[in-house]
């Protein structure tokens, strides 16, 4: 870690972000036991600088992280383990919840920590949206609050971690209250979406659709959980993913961000949120019902994507409607490779963890018709799509949309290639003219019944 720190240091970085479990290796770990020897208390507290008080026996990440943010003078983002102890008679961490003490009588946290130049501890965010896995070692905060932290550079943070990127509360609802930079930790996998989704296309996109400026450090571990990058409104100012599976091959991201200018009272906007929106884990948590695969139930349209094709489809599913208007280039080999499919789909999503409506495009894995079901990063780069149009009817139950996008090997789109428009009753994206190759399209929502 501290040789990244350097690095940043050495190219005069005023903050660094590092990915989800990085510190104690979440795939070590399948029992709450197992993984209490790593976790630590985070006090939240004003001036308070673990490094000063040097306590590494009991506090060694935050004692050491703060004397890392110290030395370099740095703005330091780290994921860690939290535990917070608790009496089975106490109720005092259980306003406005359920959430009672767990029987080993302390609460485990998935926790992302803000220091400051100085070694202050700014702000600590506990994962609102876990993951099924989560589950076994970590439970949900019993109350959920938006988290952010301002630097001495004068920019103000929110803090998400990974799963939380889909969903409109935390990760919108920050963006609506006028903060324009997120600090992104994750552990992403880029085959448990379906129609895939890699961890930069959704970092992209998020950017994009809240017109905001995102760190997003994934933890790497080759091209499962493979990329990072940093964004400015959608635009990719720098990123990378390893396309080779199971190769650890870990880069350091720098960028210079712009300020994005809004007037507002964001601390004001938080706390008059928050008042009028008490957020308890009853409300969040959902049934993981079924593993991770297809939805069920989604309308599909295949077809062979071949020399010269004009194609025009419209497909439904419950209440939405996909339009997808679509034109290629002419190529030779047109026996080649060249299956895709059109998707129309709303409802449960992520096993139920929460509903979705989405429109997409995606890229078979190979000529059989069930290889549409399996993710796939590869595209036959002869065939270039001349322009594109995806067109969904979301709703008043749907959130902020998401225009993702990608290309061979995942590599993304710049947003000058990516046009979307809004209206009152449809979202579209659209691509003219750019004669590319064609990964995956996907117009993505969360869908609030």
């Amino acid at each position: 870690m501290e040789s990244y720190i350097q690095e940043a240091a050495e190219n005069k970085t005023q903050i660094i972000v590092f990915p989800e479990d990085g510190i104690y290796n979440f795939d070590y770990f399948t029992t709450r036991d197992e993984i209490k020897p790593y976790l630590e208390e985070i006090p939240v507290m004003d001036n308070y600088i673990p490094c000063k008080i040097g306590n590494y026996d009991t506090q060694l990440v935050l004692t050491t992280i703060s004397c890392f943010a110290i030395e370099y003078n740095m703005t330091i983002v780290v994921d860690m383990g939290e535990i917070e102890y608790c009496s089975l008679n106490d109720d005092k961490f259980y306003v406005n919840t359920t959430t009672k003490c767990p029987e080993d009588k302390r609460f485990q946290y998935n926790t992302q920590v803000a220091f400051s130049s100085s070694g202050e501890v700014l702000s600590k965010y506990r994962k609102t949206h876990l993951f099924p896995v989560d589950l076994d070692v970590f439970n949900y905060p019993p109350n959920y609050q938006l988290s952010y932290f301002k630097t001495d550079f004068d920019v103000v943070f929110a803090q998400i971690i990974c799963f939380d990127i889909f969903f409109q509360f935390p990760s919108v609802e920050l963006s609506r209250l006028n903060i324009t930079d997120f600090a992104f930790s994750t552990y992403w996998n880029n085959f448990g979406t379906s129609p895939l989704m890699i961890s930069i296309q959704l970092q992209s996109s998020f950017s994009r659709a809240t017109q905001s400026n995102l760190l997003g450090s994934n933890i790497g571990d080759g091209f499962i959980s493979s990329g990072s990058g940093i964004y400015s409104k959608g635009n990719p100012l720098n990123y990378y993913i390893n396309p080779v599976y199971k190769t650890l091959d870990s880069k350091l991201i720098i960028a210079d961000v712009p300020i994005i200018s809004r007037y507002s009272d964001i601390e004001d906007n938080i706390k008059r949120y928050e008042e009028e929106n008490v957020m308890k884990n009853e409300d969040i948590k959902s049934n993981f019902s079924s593993p991770i695969s297809f939805p069920e139930h989604a309308t599909f349209y295949r077809f062979n994507a071949t020399s010269n094709l004009s194609l025009t489809k419209t497909l439904t599913n419950k209440d939405l409607v996909c339009n997808f208007n679509l034109t290629t280039l002419s190529y030779e080999n047109n026996d080649d490779n060249n299956l895709y499919s059109l998707v129309s789909y709303q409802g449960p999503y992520f096993g139920n963890l929460l509903s979705a409506s989405l429109c997409s495009i995606i890229k078979c894995r190979d000529t059989s018709l069930d290889s549409c079901y399996l993710p796939t990063l590869f595209t036959n780069e002869n065939i270039k799509f001349h322009s594109w149009n995806v067109t969904a009817n979301f709703n008043k139950h749907s959130t902020t949309p998401y225009f993702i996008a990608g290309r061979n090997k995942g590599a993304l789109l710049n947003s000058d290639q990516i046009y979307s428009s809004l209206s009152d009753n449809s979202v579209s994206m659209y691509n003219n003219n750019y004669d590319l190759d064609l990964l995956n399209i996907v117009l993505y929502s969360e869908y609030i019944p």
